[in-house]
């Protein structure tokens, strides 16, 4: 609450992914000692002095009177802009009237040497570097090489992104690979991903077989390291200068640095709604604490009151920046679980329309916190909390899933596991094959541990979520299935499959069904190669439009156009939540938006129109098909969409992971709710695995009987 409403310069200057986990551990090593309320006190005081703490009700005196202060600093959300990479760019987070210290470093530093590489095709090639990371930094270290031909394309890039440098203590790196016959240069050097530093010692590129007598140098420098003029520089933020650092030989080391690039500016407000001047509130924490949160704080020459003295907050600053956020301990785990609760309960817009104690949530995974041992336990907690949000859109993304896979496919058809297809000719098994033990128990167990963590509205989502989740493990384990009264044992493999799809996964583009009846699959045109079929569907009595699926990236609403007799009068279906209010108590409204469509011509809606969907239809898909169901402009037919509609946001977590969310707030044209729910088809149909072996689509079947038969 302090860090999204609590307006102070302070509280906004500070890394907040380093104080949670200062704060955690703080909480974590003085329990006993002292009381909650003595330590959240004093973890607060440097940056929120006008934040109290305390086991009952209490009321504080006014920091400034409404008539003594001229301006206030507030916070106001359009959505949630912190901490976020929002694709949509609707997402922003303001403190009002304050200055602002926005960073505009570019997130990577890179220094980088080339050489020809014509002296060197066919020939194996290594380069090495020993480094370390500086204490404390947030950020990881890469050595990077990267061969091109003479176009500029790679051939080979390797910038160690599976196992990036994380360690402070000075060790030896190595790439090595062997140089293309169509290598033109070779280029070799050093990055620093996010904040910290990476010190340089010395490096080497050799040729020949690497620890072998054929291995030569091609170059080298030993320390002390250069700072000549021909590195080339990426990234603003970041410097490349020489620093005195401890090494083996005690010499001056070379330092990749983030020194930031900072602009300052006074934010304006984004929306009219603001909180009172002066306003206070009230909130209850867990059983046994209140916490008095001030979210107007009055503003002098441009700083809030009260100002904490400048040695006081330093000191501070100097605490919290020795704090390391180290992946395996129980603070950097309870802080992420925190930043991921915190993230819901204030902004999904959602969350209060669930049926979910989000708050029982955060304990539970508290708890579970404690029992994590591993970062893949941690993430797993991460995903079976956020879950429990139905949010077809939610993951935990950032970290290194297990890249193998079995080698079939499969989904749930009639309530069974079924074999979807085989990618192994070699294995008894056979598509349509219904699976009755994995491991020698029932499917459900084993499914269990997938589906606890997959976040899903509706049983159409989870089930493409099931399947694509479900066939993914640790390469070289295995497993064992029953089908037809064997025993089967699969492996995960590396091995390139294709996907993993159904066997009768592809659909065309567009299909002539017969001389009345036209099919577009507009999962594979964009509006050009619709529109250029129009003359084509003019003729044709019936049109089928599938939208099994998310739409081609570049199909735009056009479609539905040409089905609307008269001009799109729906609005305010999409509702971007305002927010100046911890707990989303008083949504100060809603920035409110529609498409307001006009019909096209040629008007082709007078035509016999079905449209096929399932639970793989997410997002947009959902807001082509609420326009056809809320202004009737055909039949749908299948099973209910995904329930996740409106534009992702993806907020940064600890440790490099994402959290991905739905940020905006949509219903039907016609005001019906999507989320979780889905648009409900006026046919239900589903497939079914008789006719899965056959091969046949049957929900395409079932409309061109239907369509027959008007």
């Amino acid at each position: 609450m302090v860090k999204y409403f609590h307006p102070s310069d302070n509280a906004a200057s500070i890394d907040w992914d380093l104080f949670s986990v200062y704060g955690t551990t703080q909480i974590l090593e003085n329990t006993g000692k002292d009381s909650i309320n003595t330590i959240l006190k004093n973890i607060y005081a440097p940056i929120a002095p006008t934040v109290l703490f305390s086991n009952e009700k209490q009321s504080i005196e006014n920091i400034n009177t409404t008539d003594s202060c001229v301006k206030w600093a507030y916070w106001q959300h359009q959505g949630l802009g912190m901490d976020s990479y929002d694709p949509s760019k609707i997402y922003y987070s303001v403190r009002v009237n304050a200055i602002t210290r926005e960073s505009k470093a570019s997130g990577q530093g890179k220094i980088l040497k080339s050489f020809s590489a014509i002296d060197y095709h066919g020939q194996e090639i290594a380069f090495r570097a020993k480094v370390r990371l500086k204490e404390f930094s947030k950020g990881t270290g890469h050595l990077v090489l990267k061969i091109t031909d003479k176009n500029g394309e790679a051939l080979f890039y390797n910038a160690m992104s599976r196992k990036p440098i994380k360690s402070g203590e000075w060790a030896e790196y190595t790439i090595s690979t062997k140089v293309d016959s169509l290598a033109n240069k070779i280029a070799f050097g050093f990055s620093l991903k996010d904040q910290g530093t990476l010190f340089i010692d010395s490096y080497s590129i050799s040729q020949g077989k690497p620890n072998t007598n054929s291995e030569k140098l091609i170059l080298s420098k030993g320390s002390p390291m250069d700072l000549s003029m021909d590195w080339e520089r990426e990234g603003s933020g970041y410097a490349f200068l020489p620093e005195k650092e401890q090494t083996d030989k005690e010499n001056t080391t070379i330092a990749l640095k983030f020194t930031d690039s900072v602009i300052e500016k006074v934010e304006d407000k984004l929306f009219e709604e603001t909180p009172k001047p002066n306003q206070i509130l009230t909130k209850k924490l867990g059983n046994a604490t209140y916490c008095e949160l001030p979210v107007t704080l009055c503003l002098e020459h441009e700083k809030t009151l009260p100002i904490v003295p400048d040695r006081d907050f330093a000191q501070f600053k100097e605490k919290l920046n020795k704090t390391k956020i180290d992946t395996s301990g129980l603070g950097f785990r309870i802080a992420n679980v925190i930043k991921v609760y915190n993230i819901a309960e204030h902004f999904h817009p959602y969350l209060k329309e669930l049926d979910v104690d989000w708050e029982k949530e955060l304990r539970n995974a508290i708890v579970k916190s404690y029992e994590d041992r591993t970062f893949a336990d941690h993430v797993a907690t991460l995903e079976e909390m956020v879950a429990r949000l139905k949010d077809g859109h939610t993951r935990i993304d950032g970290y290194d899933k297990e890249k193998g896979r079995l080698p079939v496919a499969w989904d749930i058809l009639e309530d069974q596991l079924v074999i979807t297809n085989v990618l192994d000719e070699k294995l008894p098994v056979h598509i349509g094959d219904v699976v009755v033990k994995i491991n020698g128990e029932d499917p459900d167990t084993f499914l269990d541990r997938f589906r606890s963590k997959i976040s899903a509205g509706t049983p159409g989502w989870l089930h493409v979520r099931l399947a694509e989740e479900s066939v993914i493990g640790k390469p070289g384990e295995e497993i064992t299935v029953r089908v037809n009264g064997k025993t089967i044992p699969l492996s995960y493999t590396d091995t390139i499959y294709n996907d993993g799809k159904r066997k009768n996964w592809y659909r065309p583009a567009y299909k002539d069904i017969s001389k009345d009846t036209k099919y577009i699959n507009l999962t594979m045109n964009d509006i050009e190669a619709f529109n250029n079929l129009i003359p084509r569907l003019i003729k044709a009595k019936n049109l089928i439009f599938d939208l099994r699926g998310y739409p081609y990236p570049n199909l735009s609403s056009d479609v539905i156009s040409y089905l609307l007799k008269e001009k799109d009068t729906a609005s305010s279906w999409m509702r971007l939540p305002k927010y100046i209010y911890p707990d989303q108590d008083n949504v100060a409204g809603y920035i409110k938006g529609d498409w307001r469509l006009d019909p096209k011509k040629p008007y082709l809606g007078q035509k016999n129109i079905v449209f096929l969907t399932n639970g793989k239809a997410i997002s947009y898909s959902e807001s082509l098909l609420g326009y056809i169901k809320s202004y009737k402009l055909g039949t749908i037919i299948g099973e209910p969409t995904a329930g996740a509609n409106g534009n992702y946001n993806k907020s940064s977590l600890l440790g490099g992971l994402k959290f991905l969310w739905t940020g905006l707030y949509l219903v039907q044209p016609n005001g019906e709710k999507v989320y979780a729910r889905g648009i409900l088809p006026d046919i239900e149909r589903k497939e079914t695995i008789e006719g899965l072996k056959e091969n046949k689509d049957e929900v395409l079947d079932f409309a061109i009987r239907y369509l027959e038969s008007i």
